[in-house]
């Protein structure tokens, strides 16, 4: 885990990184991961499926979002792809993937 919240970091700090479901919301291009707390409501879950399915991008649930982050955050957003690419080749057990493929279900 302690790889997945360097990346996050360095995303922060390169302003690569969406913070919460309105800024995700608002953004118009080059999103190529979504991460999403476990908790977020259902509602708002389905919403953000639809942005992950306009991107094309992939979508993550994790069990520890705001652990990583250091503050209660429920929704990023990646714009950086090789950090995204990282990310996903370095997922453990809090982490769940949903594949560009099924988030348009």
């Amino acid at each position: 885990m302690s790889k997945i919240k360097s990346y996050l970091g360095f995303c922060q700090k390169a302003g690569d990184l969406v913070i919460g479901y309105n800024n995700l919301e608002k953004t118009k291009k080059g999103v190529f991961l979504i991460i999403v707390d476990i908790s977020l409501g259902e509602n708002t879950l389905k919403k953000v499926k639809k942005i992950a399915e306009h991107f094309k991008c992939d979508l993550l649930l994790c069990k520890t979002l705001s652990e990583l982050l250091g503050k209660e955050i429920k929704v990023v957003a990646l714009k950086n792809q090789s950090l995204a690419n990282a990310i996903k080749n370095n997922l453990d057990q809090n982490f769940t993937l949903i594949p560009k493929e099924v988030t348009n279900g």
